[in-house]
């Protein structure tokens, strides 16, 4: 069965830090802060000044004007109170506090600035914004101002409506509840008879958490010895019923161990200002649930770590599935890629293939031109030979020109048949058109011939022998008609 709706939750939680560029909503303080989306965000009080040196002093001001008109020595006036706050000896100091077998870390420094967070309901359980947005102002001007404005300055008011909370996606999806930051100093106003004495600082109105606390009314409850040993007793107990599983003992000893709880003059503060709040909210008809230790109206603090560390193990296993994905799709482009580039290797070696064919036909072609050359350079050696004899024996009584004649003869025609050689083979190809080369090109390829020029010679005697048989038949006719 669904619970009951019993009522929002309210929080006033007060914390030693501020951060006025991110209340302000400055660009670059707030431009990576995933959480910060669309939405209102105004100032109340404070104004565009960040620097919280400039508003801390204005408090004291007047104070320590007067104080260091008193002072002779020029070493001993204040310069900024806010800067002899921060160099106080305790400033940076932590404290070990023991909680059962832990054991935690806690900063006791002085801070200048103390911050007040004020918020109704969670991120599941809200009231809307506008209902409540005139509720925190008046509340913080109205009664915060006149129950505790005397020891507790305000310098600062923030309202923000604008931030989002993760999903089970990690995404800032869900809209978080408005709140309001309240920026505030604390004071102490010294009486005289506080003045006197040695070692004193002499300023009337100082800073001062605790004071300010107990100036308020706030004290801090000490437990006598027997208080102490009754509250050590009980936390045995609750020890014992918890290693033993009996739940409903361990709740009821823990109600008991609240009446010997101590509470500092702090907690009890921050604790009378929420109560505050709750009251005053109520009052304006918004529904409060003030069940004392009840954390999230819509499940336990354990469900809800144990739930928050379930999203995140899911948004995590989504990534690594997301990246497995990727990496499967990369792995598929690459013997992709691989199968390319092997289909590209083997169109290289192929036309490496054919590039070696042909170059071992040209360095052939080449040869015989050379093997030409050569003959038609012996056959014009000759006839240049034979020309040299005839003008040195021409004079000679035994000169025959008919033997040389017969010489120059047999030379020129040796070179004629050589140059005629070229000639007619260059005319073959030149007569033939682009159909014929293509045939050609396909006889070649079906190794009818080892090549071009043996198709050249191949043609040539078909030729030659056509023109013998027509000649032999010329002949075999002319006989006939004698």
């Amino acid at each position: 069965m669904e619970e009951e709706f019993a009522g929002y939750t309210v929080t006033a939680h007060c914390k030693p830090d501020f951060n006025f560029a991110h209340n302000l909503r400055i660009p670059g303080s707030v431009f990576n802060q995933e959480h910060i989306g669309v939405g209102e965000h105004e100032n109340w009080l404070g104004g565009y000044e960040i620097g919280p040196e400039k508003l801390f002093n204005k408090i004291f001001q007047k104070a320590v004007d007067e104080y260091n008109k008193t002072q002779k020595r020029s070493d001993r006036k204040i310069k900024s109170y806010y800067q002899k706050v921060l160099d106080d000896g305790r400033f940076g100091k932590t404290k070990t506090l023991k909680y059962g077998n832990r054991e935690k870390q806690v900063d006791i420094s002085r801070k200048p600035i103390y911050e007040f967070i004020f918020q109704v309901g969670n991120r599941d359980e809200h009231p809307d914004s506008q209902d409540v947005k005139k509720l925190f102002k008046q509340f913080v001007f109205t009664v915060f101002k006149k129950k505790f404005g005397k020891n507790f300055r305000i310098i600062r008011v923030d309202y923000h409506d604008d931030e989002y909370s993760e999903d089970k996606n990690g995404n800032y999806t869900i809209k978080s509840p408005a709140h309001v930051h309240v920026a505030f100093v604390p004071v102490i106003q010294k009486d005289p008879e506080q003045l006197k004495g040695k070692g004193v600082l002499k300023l009337r109105l100082q800073h001062s958490l605790s004071q300010a606390c107990e100036a308020a009314g706030f004290t801090t409850n000490h437990l006598s010895e027997e208080e102490r040993k009754i509250k050590n007793d009980l936390k045995a107990q609750i020890r014992d019923a918890k290693e033993k599983g009996n739940k409903e003992l361990k709740e009821e000893l823990q109600k008991k161990l609240l009446d010997y709880t101590t509470y500092t003059n702090q907690q009890r503060f921050e604790e009378t200002v929420r109560m505050a709040f709750a009251e005053y909210l109520k009052y304006h008809g918004i529904p409060i649930d003030l069940t004392p230790g009840k954390k999230h109206s819509h499940q336990t603090k354990e469900l809800f770590k144990i739930n928050k560390e379930k999203e995140k193990l899911e948004k995590r296993k989504q990534e690594i599935d997301l990246a497995n994905k990727d990496l499967d799709s990369r792995e598929a482009e690459l013997a992709a890629d691989e199968n390319a580039v092997s289909t590209r290797e083997d169109a290289v070696k192929n036309r490496e293939d054919a590039v070696d064919v042909d170059e071992k036909e040209i360095a052939k072609k080449w040869s015989e031109i050379k093997d030409r050359e050569y003959y038609v350079k012996e056959n014009s050696q000759e006839v240049l030979k034979v020309c040299d004899e005839i003008e040195e024996n021409k004079k000679s009584p035994t000169f025959n020109l008919k033997t040389f004649a017969e010489k120059v003869k047999k030379a020129l025609t040796g070179a004629w048949h050589t140059i005629k050689k070229f000639k007619d083979e260059a005319e073959f190809w030149r007569s033939k058109t682009a159909e014929d080369l293509e045939d050609i090109a396909k006889e070649i390829r079906k190794n009818k011939y080892r090549n071009a020029f043996d198709y050249y010679t191949e043609m040539m005697k078909k030729n030659f022998s056509k023109i013998k048989t027509k000649t032999i038949d010329k002949d075999n006719d002319q006989d006939i008609t004698r």
